[in-house]
């Protein structure tokens, strides 16, 4: 969990009152942060990854200063401006989304430029997946000539003073000489063309890598231009919420700006419907009226309609994390107070005991763990494209989420192997031979569709073959006393001919092979892989 410091003084100065230090870290405690050290000249807090609002000094005053009971929802806008960001199609399938928005009147304090830095790499580590998924460009709005144009161009084909140099560089030199391009060029050095953002002058940043010298802002700054570029909009459009929002809490008036024709930010609370009785259903106490208000206040909400059988919650732009009625609910029972609840006994007493088919997965885990693998845990929900990498061709099979909140999870995982290439593709710089296996369920079927308990494995080595996947899914299923044979069979994930399914008795549990070399280059792994899928809740030990 990303860990954050603040300057004491600065904190209580946003939160408008001066506390205690034991008070300021219980308060802090009780909002659902865990604070490291607090005391007269610094506050280290672990900010969980839900609520990346609070990662910047003024998201955790504000966020602080509402559950104190000093402050309460507040609605953001964006001013019209005739600021334009054109967006050149080059750029799809290199970093294909951006976003942008602009900030006048601000005042920058040496307490400000700490704070911008600080959030936008506390933004990168977390949120932007080190800059991955999102970049975060801020800028001196009066150093650049409008209009803005994010496009792709030759590594060689541009030159520009990056920050913190004096002399100017080829993209492509950027990312070789550069600490910054040294440090995020895997991001996109093996693409044919760059992302750029430009200006009537040149290059005002080359994302995700560096910005330009010339747009460097400094306490005599008053206003900014602000681009963040990425791979997933939504993930962009919640961090630039966050960003601006903390800016205008500085004093800074937002600024749109038009991204491709679209008006950014958009500042729009979202209404979230929820049942009148659904937190008393779920918490158990009575939450009605002003009271209801006052506690929804605290975290931030706002209340736009009520009535005796539904509530309309508004929820403020930069709370990325509420994505159900359930998250009202706890942040409802955060604002109560857990201290407040009274304890209450069951009515009746249960004793419980592991699921017979719990044990029988645990009994697997300690053997995959004793024939030398590492358990890994992947998402549950996927996508197309992922499962077409892993040469899992036929998606029509798989459930569909009706309402995806990302591009990256719109269908529940048929199988694991798209969850274990991708765990290898994201750890290509750890050493060799790595030896995983996952043990979880997947929703598998044609019509009838249901929850499968399923085992994949895998070996990555310098070299690696069938007959190592082979000897432990054999020793494996030898030891809970399941006969099995092999069949060859043709399968787009695997090698031809070094393929087989594996069958008991008349079923078919399983597949094992050596992963096709183009499904490998798919998901930029370079070595080969061998690996076995094994459906375990159709035997049982005998």
């Amino acid at each position: 969990m990303p860990t954050v410091e603040f300057d004491t003084a600065e904190l209580m100065r946003l939160v408008g009152k001066k506390m205690p230090l034991d008070e300021l870290e219980y308060k802090a405690a009780m909002l659902g942060t865990s604070v490291e050290q607090a005391t007269e000249d610094k506050m280290v807090v672990e900010v969980f990854p839900n609520r990346p609002d609070m990662l910047s000094v003024e998201g955790f005053a504000r966020a602080l200063r509402n559950f104190i009971g000093s402050g309460g929802y507040k609605e953001y806008k964006a001013v019209d401006s005739p600021l334009e960001l054109k967006v050149d199609k080059s750029v799809k399938g290199i970093r294909p989304y951006v976003v942008s928005a602009a900030i006048k009147n601000i005042k920058i304090t040496d307490e400000v430029l700490i704070s911008i830095m600080q959030v936008q790499e506390a933004l990168h580590s977390s949120h932007g997946r080190k800059r991955a998924k999102v970049a975060i460009g801020i800028h001196d709005m009066d150093k650049t000539t409008p209009p803005y144009e994010y496009k792709a161009v030759k590594p060689n084909s541009m030159h520009f003073v990056p920050l913190d140099y004096s002399e100017g560089m080829s993209l492509k030199e950027v990312l070789e000489k550069h600490p910054k391009g040294e440090k995020y060029r895997h991001i996109i050095h093996k693409k044919e063309l760059y992302p750029v953002i430009l200006d009537k002058e040149g290059v005002v940043s080359l994302p995700p890598i560096i910005n330009a010298e010339r747009t460097r802002v400094t306490s005599s700054t008053k206003n900014l231009f602000i681009e963040m570029t990425g791979t997933n909009k939504r993930a962009l459009q919640q961090t630039l919420n966050i960003v601006a929002t903390s800016l205008a809490d500085r004093g800074g008036e937002i600024v749109a700006v038009k991204v491709g024709g679209e008006r950014m930010p958009s500042l729009k609370p979202e209404v979230m419907r929820i049942r009148a009785n659904y937190a008393k259903m779920l918490l158990g106490v009575d939450m009605e009226g002003k009271n209801l208000e006052k506690l929804l206040g605290k975290m931030g909400y706002g209340l736009k309609n009520a009535s005796e059988t539904v509530l309309d919650v508004l929820v403020p732009p930069y709370r990325s994390d509420v994505l159900h009625p359930m998250d009202i609910v706890e942040d409802l029972a955060i604002a109560y107070g857990y201290e407040n609840f009274a304890p209450k006994e069951t009515d009746m007493a249960t004793v419980g005991e592991e699921l017979e088919f719990e044990a029988y997965s645990s009994k697997i885990r300690n053997l995959m763990i004793g024939l030398g693998f590492q358990e890994i845990v992947s998402f549950a929900l996927t996508n197309e494209d992922a499962l077409k990498k892993a040469g899992l061709v036929d998606t029509n099979t798989a459930v569909r989420i009706k309402n995806p909140r990302t591009v990256d999870f719109t269908l529940v995982r048929p199988s694991l192997i798209p969850g274990m290439l991708d765990t290898l593709a994201y750890n290509k710089k750890k050493r060799i031979p790595q030896k995983l296996f996952e043990l979880d369920d997947v929703v598998a079927g044609k019509k009838d569709y249901a929850n499968r308990r399923r085992l994949c494995f895998c070996i990555l080595d310098w070299e690696v073959n069938f007959s190592q996947a082979q000897s432990v899914v054999e020793s494996l299923l030898g030891n809970i006393k399941v006969g099995i044979k092999l069949r060859g069979m043709k399968a787009e994930t695997f090698i031809p001919g070094r393929c087989a399914e594996i069958v008991s008795g008349k079923d078919r549990i399983g597949i094992l092979g050596e992963v096709h070399p183009q499904v490998l280059e798919n998901f930029g792994i370079e070595y080969p892989v061998a690996m076995a899928e094994l459906d375990i809740g159709r035997k049982k030990p005998v």
